[in-house]
């Protein structure tokens, strides 16, 4: 998969500083998050004033969109064609309104809210904007921050496929994201 590198670079400590920043303005604002999962719906409704919106939006089996971002009206809509894969997919919807709010908090400027400008989250992508990787990487911190994974993590095998679902569970997350954030941390290989 390739990286449009027209898209200013942010490193990954400034993703994870975002997202985890993001995480205290919600505990100190609404309400403090002792145990996962996080309350990211809670996050984009209560904090920052998101709207969720389902409807039907046009794309292919091979051209999926799950749910795009409209600044203007602080929008998140999510499509209601892929509810199937929302239902299928354990952890894909909260997954997904992390990645739009990371979206909202990493590439939406005072300019983009008075534009027609949307950020579409395709499910499968050949060649993916460096943008959708930014927003999946904020998501990935959002969802299985350090302060709530490693505690989860202290009893569990992980070399189990039935204790990696649990966890999976216990974060909202898909069990692609977890793999990937335990690969990251050094725990999966």
């Amino acid at each position: 998969m390739q990286i449009n590198s027209e898209v200013p670079f942010i490193p990954d400590s400034r993703l994870e500083t975002s997202a985890l920043e993001l995480l205290d303005q919600y505990q100190q604002e609404i309400e403090p998050v002792h145990a996962p999962p996080v309350p990211v719906e809670k996050i984009a409704d209560f904090l920052l004033e998101l709207g969720l919106e389902w409807l039907e939006i046009p794309d292919s089996d091979e051209d999926q969109i799950l749910a795009y971002l409209v600044p203007a009206s602080k929008t998140i809509r999510l499509n209601e064609r892929r509810l199937d894969l929302f239902e299928q997919y354990p952890g894909l919807y909260e997954f997904t309104l992390a990645h739009e709010i990371g979206h909202y908090r990493l590439h939406i400027r005072p300019t983009d809210i008075d534009s027609d400008q949307t950020f579409i989250y395709r499910h499968k992508q050949t060649i993916k904007d460096r943008r959708e990787w930014q927003a999946e990487r904020f998501a990935s911190y959002l969802l299985m921050p350090g302060s709530l994974l490693q505690p989860a993590l202290e009893s569990v095998d992980l070399t189990s496929w039935p204790a990696l679902y649990r966890l999976r569970d216990q974060f909202q997350v898909s069990i692609t994201a977890l793999k990937v954030r335990l690969e990251e941390l050094g725990r999966l290989y």
